[in-house]
């Protein structure tokens, strides 16, 4: 889960490219806060990547678990040779008895990251890529709409994830 906002791109902030000075008004004002919650498989295919980017500011258990079912649905029931492991941080919504029971019923695992230590996490490198990205072509973005098309956009761009689960150790 990721919070977006405009606020991080509010040129009146002076955010802009080395060299430049950012002095125009937009609609940068905006406390709109957006939740992006994203899951992404180490392995390049159809079913890679789910994206929920709601209108929220922020991730209830009724929300998570909606979108881990939404998944589970996606990908079907695990079976002995085919598994999905879950791995998620210690967000309250994550480690919900109800959302942990779904995964489990469905024939898949979780696994809890270490508190406080975003970097084994490869959703992590993703969150900072379309950071990255907005703040790119955040001179184009005038508004929550066009703000959710560039970042469903910067997603859709991503070729795979492979390279992600391989930055913190899966092979």
């Amino acid at each position: 889960k990721a919070g977006i906002s405009l606020e991080t791109a509010k040129r009146l902030r002076g955010k802009g490219f080395i060299g430049t000075t950012v002095r125009s008004t937009c609609p940068y004002g905006h406390d709109q806060k957006h939740t992006l919650k994203m899951a992404i498989a180490g392995r390049a295919g159809p079913m890679d990547q789910f994206v929920d980017y709601s209108d929220d500011a922020g991730t209830t258990i009724l929300s998570f678990y909606d979108f881990v079912r939404s998944i589970l649905d996606q990908i079907g029931n695990g079976t002995p040779g085919n598994r999905r492991c879950f791995t998620m941080d210690n967000l309250l919504a994550h480690k919900h008895q109800t959302v942990l029971q779904l995964i489990q019923q469905r024939g898949h695992r979780f696994v809890f990251r270490a508190p406080y230590y975003p970097v084994d996490g490869p959703i992590e490198y993703v969150f900072q890529t379309i950071e990255a990205e907005v703040s790119i072509c955040m001179h184009e973005i005038n508004g929550e709409d066009n703000l959710r098309t560039h970042v469903i956009a910067i997603i859709n761009n991503i070729p795979d994830f492979t390279n992600y689960f391989y930055n913190v150790g899966f092979r």
